[in-house]
């Protein structure tokens, strides 16, 4: 049986990856839901909402609730969201550090969640018009908090990147 070129990366090695891309992925997730709930503060203390869709899905699901609930969980929504992002994320950042400016995949990264997640899918499951219909007033606002997820996400990450042992190798090491 021929030796796999992965076998360099021992049994123990791949779940000290996996341990610590988890600690990542709740640290620079957590943070970057922070970052993003500040912006959409910004953007309410301005007049444009950035959140509306947000607070949409909430009371599909839940029902009409308070605001000061509705708020907490929109924020508690952003968490999990965040959290389960941030590891899409980082496997794009590991995939493509050798090749593009990191900054600027986590930008691309956070209006593609926007445009496929915010703008397109969550619209149709709640069967609301697409911010695209409403012009650009309403596209900026979320467009700029989906950016600065990607963005942060991306800064805070870096030395997790930098560190990681190529993700192919990690992947098909857990493969027999």
């Amino acid at each position: 049986m021929a030796r796999s070129p992965y076998s360099h990366i021992s049994k123990h090695m791949r779940w000290v990856f996996v341990r610590d891309m988890a600690g990542e992925v709740l640290q620079s997730g957590a943070i970057a839901a922070v970052i993003m709930l500040g912006v959409v503060g910004v953007f309410y203390v301005m007049g444009p909402r950035a959140d509306q869709l947000g607070l949409d899905l909430i009371q599909v699901v839940l029902g009409k609730q308070p605001t000061w609930l509705r708020y907490t969980l929109f924020a508690a929504e952003h968490f999990v969201l965040s959290w389960l992002l941030t590891l899409p994320l980082l496997c794009v950042l590991i995939g493509t550090r050798k090749r593009y400016q990191p900054l600027a995949v986590g930008a691309v990264f956070g209006a593609a969640v926007y445009v496929i997640c915010y703008s397109l899918l969550l619209p149709l499951a709640l069967g609301k018009e697409t911010p695209w219909q409403y012009g650009f007033e309403r596209v900026y606002p979320s467009l700029v908090v989906h950016l600065a997820f990607g963005m942060a996400g991306t800064f805070l990450s870096r030395g997790f990147v930098a560190r990681s042992p190529d993700l192919g190798a990690v992947c098909r090491a857990f493969l027999p």
